[in-house]
């Protein structure tokens, strides 16, 4: 674009990099923004705030913590003092990398500058990245802090913020606390929008409330005057398909006709198949939309690649299926140590009684990402010689059965409280019991 630009005879300006710089940036493509950011600096132009907030945006967007943190530091070292927008942009990214210590950092340094807490509508903005954040990163009890502070500094709430407290409660599995949030946004008059209905209806169908669901996509129309959408029948089909309830959610999707249109549906109703062992049901509907298959769905139903991740410091680590991580050696003899000690405890491996001992170590406690991240996490612990409370470890898939318990057993063994988030929802282990109450 730049080389076209110069042939054609047009004026290379900032104000024309700042425009292709933001477009580049809204577009997601890293490439042409970075080399836009060096064309500019090489052609002596300084950039303004808006380039910056533009780079920091694209970087937020794709949770890429590094890439943000330069930007930062060189807006600091040019004298460029950041603003609101630039701070929602830090919040996004640090909540993306569930990175809650320098999360915590930026939250104090909005409220030095005294850009948080306030009444302008900016702050609003601001209340809802905070919560977002602390609910992403395990924070659950900061945001519901958040949450209560904003409402003291301005005598009221606006319904994003109460959609982004509902969203929060939607990620713990805390159906009930949705409600109650709900309940307190309709009492103060506000009338709630389309994603505060699907932050609710998430909330509730993880909770596994399906009923409740139902109740209150059933009266949108008549108690609010809006008419459900495709992600709110959506949470329906989830809502009964996570409880086993299956013929109810096929039907659903049949009344609905989202059986013939909305792959993301089906696939919630062919998991629940799945976790239910209705495999048979799973093949009648998959052949009743043979030709919707062979065009979208197996893109959805594909195996990905899992992994797992927890933070040390300002140091990410990562397990995954490919690339295995440069300690795995260490990690696995203190997962077999882990193993030992639980044994010990009473503990004995949920997902295959059948299989010996020394085959259920391996594939059960040190072969499961989450459990490697873990036991990384613990061992850092002892060599930084650091006494915390809390591990807190990342899942782009959900938790098996077998990692679950497990999990509880290591809380209450190591008298560590275990946070994992999953795929769908935060796991709070503490004393031996998980905050999902073995329901997910």
């Amino acid at each position: 674009m730049l080389e076209e630009m110069e042939e054609g005879g047009m004026e290379f300006n900032l104000f024309t990099c700042t425009s292709l710089l933001v477009a580049y940036s809204k577009a997601r493509d890293v490439e042409k923004a970075e080399k836009m950011w060096r064309s500019m600096l090489e052609r002596g132009f300084r950039p303004d705030l808006k380039c910056y907030n533009a780079l920091l945006s694209l970087y937020s967007s794709l949770g890429e913590l590094n890439g943000a943190e330069k930007v930062v530091e060189e807006m600091e070292r040019s004298g460029v003092e950041r603003d609101r927008v630039s701070w929602l942009s830090l919040l996004g990214v640090c909540g993306r990398r569930g990175r809650l210590e320098e999360g915590v950092r930026m939250h104090e340094k909005v409220v030095s500058r005294g850009l948080w807490p306030g009444r302008e509508k900016e702050c609003t903005y601001l209340t809802t990245a905070l919560i977002g954040m602390y609910a992403s990163c395990g924070g659950l009890e900061e945001a519901e802090k958040v949450f209560k502070v904003h409402f003291e500094a301005k005598g009221e709430v606006e319904v994003s913020v109460y959609s982004s407290m509902i969203g929060a409660y939607a990620q713990y599995g805390l159906g009930e606390k949705a409600l109650g949030v709900f309940g307190e946004l309709c009492a103060k008059g506000l009338r709630p929008d389309v994603f505060t209905f699907s932050s609710l209806l998430t909330a509730l169908s993880v909770a596994l409330l399906p009923d409740k669901v139902l109740e209150i996509v059933g009266g949108m129309e008549k108690n609010f005057g809006m008419t459900p959408r495709v992600s709110h029948h959506s949470c329906v089909v989830d809502a009964l398909a996570n409880a086993g309830r299956l013929e109810e959610a096929e039907d659903y999707m049949r009344k609905t006709e989202l059986i013939r249109s909305d792959v993301p549906t089906l696939v919630c109703l062919l998991m629940g198949c799945k976790n239910y062992g209705e495999y048979e049901r799973a093949a009648r509907i998959l052949r009743g939309v043979r030709e919707m298959v062979d065009l979208e769905v197996r893109k959805f139903l594909k195996e990905k690649k899992g992994g797992a991740w927890t933070w040390v410091g300002s140091n990410l680590h990562w397990f995954g299926e490919e690339n295995p991580h440069p300690e795995m050696e260490n990690v696995s003899n203190k997962a077999l140590e882990i193993f030992n000690t639980l044994s010990n405890a009473g503990y004995t491996p949920q997902a295959s009684p059948q299989s010996p001992k020394e085959e259920m170590l391996e594939k059960e406690l040190c072969g499961h990402l989450e459990m490697q991240a873990i036991a990384l996490a613990l061992m850092k612990m002892e060599e930084m010689g650091e006494v915390k409370e809390q591990v807190v470890v990342f899942k782009n898939m959900s938790v098996c059965v077998d990692c679950h318990e497990a999990s509880k057993w290591i809380s209450k063994v190591f008298g560590k409280t275990i946070k994992l988030k999953e795929s769908r929802r935060w796991h709070v282990f503490k004393d031996g019991v998980c905050s999902c109450s073995d329901c997910w």
